[in-house]
């Protein structure tokens, strides 16, 4: 198993903070904030999806999407199914017969009647669980590339750009409420796709991403999250132009630290175990928050909620959650095997990995190779280039997001 790179885990740390500090506040820097700890999910998601699929196609040459969504249905399902169990038995406790519970079952809540206003993300990412490896596996049929078959993945997401912020233009220009735009699927999908782009940086032009991560993008960040800080949660533009800035500016801000060393200081550490459980407090804090505080919002609330959220999250983690992916990864081992020996000269390295060959090996090229090609062969790396982070820490992708606080169905009639 490869370590788990600790700069995502606090990355995760800080966007469950977020939420939650949305949800049990309504101090303003906080209030305005802290809602977009969803988007910096979003962009995590599309990484860590994206990266599982890309390094399964470096190590075996194909993609196994069925044992991807079983894999993927381990991680997620079981903690979700136990909170609608136990949603489904209070509301047959109290003769309600609530039509949110088979949408939050089948994963279509962020369309219609739902439960609990937390759960919309997690069908945002469900949708993009099956569609993503679909687009892979087509991807992979007509492309002529063995070293690069995803080449098409920048346009995608250049497409998706443009297509996912003209609807949310058009949406709000005909009169869709502000909640769907903020929800469905289509609204949502190119801040994952965000995500998906650095992916394949990471794994097909390592050189371009590796430049990337030494430049310091936290300051390009800035003039992008801000506008978010500034502006009321529930306004038009943050509703509509607010989900691009922010994985615009929350993909700077990955870029900046997701190459960065470990770190032995107690805040790091901290925050990164808060990450490491950061889906199972999301999940679980959803319901401490309706059942436990609703309308009340004052700073000793905010401090409960921290104190009953977040350690309850990390001991359903280990009840649930954690015991899950050790069942799937006895079942459905992550694939080990390297098909890198077995493709033609010239194919063994993808595109743009870096290769820091030894001093020794160097002395061995044939003396009819140029010094500019030698030195173009020193930089490129032999064999799959692996994350930090893949592995288990792959796995442990988090799914998370926030309702707006109002009704989806009264937003609906509203409109």
């Amino acid at each position: 198993m490869k370590p788990r790179n600790q700069a995502l885990d606090i990355l995760r740390g800080v966007a469950i903070l977020l939420v939650v500090l949305y949800h049990f506040s309504r101090i303003r820097v906080f209030f305005n904030f802290g809602w977009t700890g969803v988007d910096l999910f979003f962009v995590l998601s599309g990484y860590l999806i994206s990266g599982l699929l890309f390094d399964e196609y470096k190590r075996a040459g194909t993609l196994q999407v069925k044992r991807f969504w079983i894999r993927r249905g381990f991680k997620i399902y079981p903690s979700f199914y136990v909170m609608m169990a136990l949603t489904g038995a209070a509301l047959f406790a109290a003769h309600n017969t609530h039509p949110g519970l088979l949408n939050e079952c089948l994963f279509i809540q962020n369309y219609g009647a739902h439960i609990w206003d937390h759960t919309w993300s997690l069908a945002v990412e469900e949708h993009f669980y099956l569609l993503l490896p679909i687009l892979l596996l087509v991807l992979l049929k007509f492309s002529s590339s063995r070293s690069d078959p995803f080449a098409a993945v920048p346009w995608i997401f250049a497409f998706l750009f443009f297509a996912c912020l003209g609807l949310r233009i058009a949406a709000h220009a005909y009169g869709m409420n502000w909640v769907a735009i903020h929800a469905e699927t289509q609204f949502r999908i190119d801040s994952l796709f965000a995500g998906v782009f650095l992916g394949y940086l990471k794994h097909f032009r390592a050189r371009a991403f590796a430049w990337l991560t030494q430049k310091p993008l936290w300051a390009v960040a800035v003039p992008f999250l801000v506008p978010a800080l500034m502006v009321p949660a529930y306004n038009a533009f943050i509703n509509v132009y607010g989900p691009t800035l922010l994985y615009i500016g929350y993909s700077c801000i990955f870029l900046s630290v997701v190459e960065r060393p470990a770190s032995n200081g107690p805040l790091a550490r901290a925050m990164s175990y808060i990450g490491k459980h950061s889906y199972s407090i999301y999940l679980w804090h959803g319901v401490t928050w309706p059942l436990l505080f609703k309308g009340r919002f004052d700073f000793r609330f905010l401090l409960m909620g921290l104190a009953v959220s977040i350690p309850s999250g990390i001991l359903l983690s280990k009840a649930i959650e954690i015991p899950a992916l050790a069942l799937r990864d006895r079942i459905f081992p992550a694939l080990t095997h390297n098909r890198l020996h077995k493709l033609p000269q010239g194919e063994g390295q993808f595109r743009g990995d870096a290769i820091d060959k030894s001093k020794a090996s160097r002395q061995h090229s044939f003396s009819g190779v140029s010094s500019g090609t030698r030195r173009s062969s020193e930089n490129r790396r032999e064999g799959p280039f692996l994350p930090a982070d893949c592995g288990e820490h792959k796995q442990g992708e988090m799914s998370a997001g926030l309702w707006p606080l109002e009704s989806r169905k009264t937003a609906r009639e509203s409109s």
